[in-house]
């Protein structure tokens, strides 16, 4: 009986369609909470890490941007031969890099000045500086008149300013020349 006369047994129920009318609703429902959420944290996830990118680039580029203008403001004073009134004949305009900052002093036939500081205050939590004239004694001259760099024994003289996601190079040359170029 089970295998000539099996019974088919078919019930059919009603289907029933539940709809949801957005007009009677109030608020947002979890998941799409959740979907604007993670979407969010996303965008603010790309834009942080890029914001940090800029703000490191922008550092390198403020420091390097002031240091090759102290640099070449102090060729320029060579250049001219601008001097105290004390001094009688300027001799050199000597410049010392002692990390973070820069000094210079004039050097007169009849005497020489203090060291004075022409830039402090580098953005060095942000950035590093460094200074490479080929004999590490971090001092190098502009000879007046002319502006040559004297006292270095590499051509061209080096400081690197870097963050973790930038560089820049201020390049001294012994003929006086002083450029600015990315790495």
């Amino acid at each position: 009986m089970a295998a000539a006369g099996a019974l088919a047994l078919i019930v059919e129920m009603p289907a029933v369609i539940i709809t949801f009318h957005r007009h009677n609703m109030k608020g947002f429902t979890l998941i799409e909470l959740l979907v604007v959420g993670a979407i969010g944290a996303l965008l603010s996830g790309f834009g942080f890490s890029g914001y940090r990118a800029f703000i490191q680039h922008r550092a390198v580029r403020l420091t390097a941007n002031a240091l090759y203008s102290r640099l070449a403001l102090l060729r320029s004073q060579a250049r001219n031969g601008v001097r105290e009134r004390t001094c009688s004949e300027l001799v050199r305009y000597e410049v010392k890099w002692q990390s973070p900052n820069l000094y210079f002093r004039q050097i007169c036939r009849n005497w020489q000045q203090a060291w004075q500081p022409v830039a402090t205050g580098w953005l060095v939590d942000k950035v590093a500086v460094s200074f490479s004239d080929g004999d590490d004694n971090q001092m190098f001259s502009f000879e007046p008149l002319s502006g040559r760099l004297e006292d270095i024994a590499s051509d061209p003289a080096v400081f690197s300013i870097r963050s973790a996601d930038s560089c820049r190079q201020i390049e001294l040359y012994k003929n006086g020349n002083i450029s600015l170029k990315s790495c």
